[in-house]
C-alpha cells in the first residue's frame, strides 16, 4: 500500500516508479519505504500550492518544502515540531528521487537540496568493561521459558554488537551464510551506505555463537509451547526471507528488536545506564582506543565512511583511561 498518497495521479505515479526503481536497485527495505513516503509529502506539499506537475517545480518550491517541514506540527504527538534529523531523513529521500527524476527525464532538470539543517549531537552513552563483564554474566539468568537458548542468544548479541562493533541493521541483516568460521570472520553485507566489509570475530566470541547455531537457534525453529507439539516438535513457518536469519525470534523470524533482551539483562546487573545495540558499538570503539589500537584501525573496523567519524571516541577513551588511572 502506497503512503502519502495525493489526489493527484501524475506524482502517485512517479511514486510508484520510484519505489520500483529502488527495489531493482536493492536498496534497503526501510529505505523503499522512508524514501517513498518523503517523496509522497513533497508531492502533497506541491499540491497544496497547485504546483500539479513536477516539471513546474522549482528550487524555490524545494527551500519552502523545508521551511515548511520545520514549522509543521510533529504527525506522531500532534503537537511541537519535527527534530533536524528527521527532516534531514526527508531531505534524503527527496535527494534520491530527484537524482532519479534527472536520470530519466528528459529536457528537465531538478536542482538538489546542498544544505542539511543542523543536528545537535548527544553524548555517546558507554560502559566501562566491568559493565560489559556484568551483561555478559546476565545471560545466564533463569527465564521463564528457554534459559538456556534465551541466553545462547544474547550472548551472541553481546559477541555481534560488543565483539565485533556491528551496526543495528547489520546485526539484525545477519545470516547464517555470513559466518565464516573457517578464517573467523563475519562477512557485513548491507553496511551503511549499502557498503560490505569483513570484520573479524574474537576468538573469545567464536565458541558462543557456536553453541547457539548449532543448538539454540534450532530451539526458535520449533514450536515448544503446544502439547502436541512436545514429543514431536513441529517446524515453525517463517518467510523464506527469514530461514537463514542468524538471529531468531521467538516465532521464529528474523529477530529485529533487541531492546527488550538488552533491558531484561540490565535489571540483572548494577548499570544504572540506559542500554542499546549502539551502546555496545560505542563501548567496543572506546575500548579499543582505550587499549592502544590506532584510529585508522578502529575506523576501518566500524565501517566508518570518514575517520571525522570515529573521532568523537577519542576523547571518551580518554576520559575512561583517566578513570582507569583513578581508580
Amino acid at each position: 500500500m502506497m503512503n502519502n498518497k495525493t489526489h493527484n495521479q501524475h506524482y502517485n505515479f512517479l511514486q510508484a516508479k520510484f519505489t520500483e526503481w529502488l527495489k531493482t536497485e536493492n536498496y534497503k527495505l526501510m529505505t523503499t519505504i522512508a524514501y517513498p513516503q518523503a517523496t509522497g509529502e513533497f508531492f502533497d506539499y506541491l499540491n497544496k500550492q497547485q504546483v500539479l506537475h513536477i516539471h513546474k517545480a522549482t528550487q524555490e518550491h524545494l527551500t519552502s518544502f523545508k521551511n515548511h517541514l520545520q514549522t509543521r506540527p510533529n504527525k506522531k504527538t500532534l503537537s511541537g515540531g519535527i527534530k533536524n534529523m528527521t527532516i534531514n531523513g526527508i531531505i534524503k529521500g527527496i535527494n534520491c528521487f530527484v537524482r532519479h527524476l534527472n536520470s530519466t527525464s528528459e529536457g528537465f532538470k531538478l536542482d538538489m537540496y546542498e544544505d542539511y539543517l543542523p543536528v545537535t549531537t548527544t553524548e555517546k552513552i558507554i560502559l566501562n568493561p566491568t559493565e560489559v563483564m556484568e551483561l555478559y554474566h546476565a545471560t545466564f539468568e533463569p527465564y521463564p521459558f528457554g534459559s538456556i537458548e534465551m541466553g545462547q542468544r544474547d550472548r551472541v548479541m553481546i559477541a555481534i554488537f560488543y565483539g565485533c562493533g556491528l551496526r543495528l541493521n547489520e546485526g539484525r541483516n545477519l545470516n547464517l551464510s555470513d559466518i565464516d568460521f573457517q578464517n573467523k570472520q563475519i562477512h557485513v553485507r548491507e553496511g551503511k551506505g549499502s557498503k560490505e566489509r569483513f570484520v573479524a570475530i574474537p576468538n573469545k566470541h567464536l565458541a558462543d555463537i557456536q553453541s547457539y547455531i548449532q543448538q539454540g537457534r534450532e530451539w526458535f525453529k520449533y514450536h515448544h509451547y503446544n502439547s502436541t507439539c512436545i514429543h514431536t516438535p513441529v517446524q515453525k513457518q517463517v518467510p523464506k526471507v527469514d530461514e537463514d536469519a542468524l538471529f531468531l525470534s521467538i516465532k521464529g523470524r528474523r529477530l529485529l528488536s533487541f531492546g527488550q533482551r538488552l533491558e531484561f539483562l540490565s535489571k540483572h546487573t548494577t548499570i544504572q545506564k540506559k542500554i542499546g545495540t549502539h551502546t555496545l558499538r560505542h563501548s567496543l570503539a572506546t575500548h579499543l582506543l582505550s587499549s592502544g589500537w590506532k584510529l585508522e584501525q578502529v575506523s576501518k573496523l566500524l565501517g566508518h565512511a570518514s575517520i571525522d567519524s570515529t573521532q568523537i571516541y577519542v576523547h571518551l577513551a580518554e576520559q575512561l583511561t583517566h578513570e582507569k588511572y583513578e581508580e
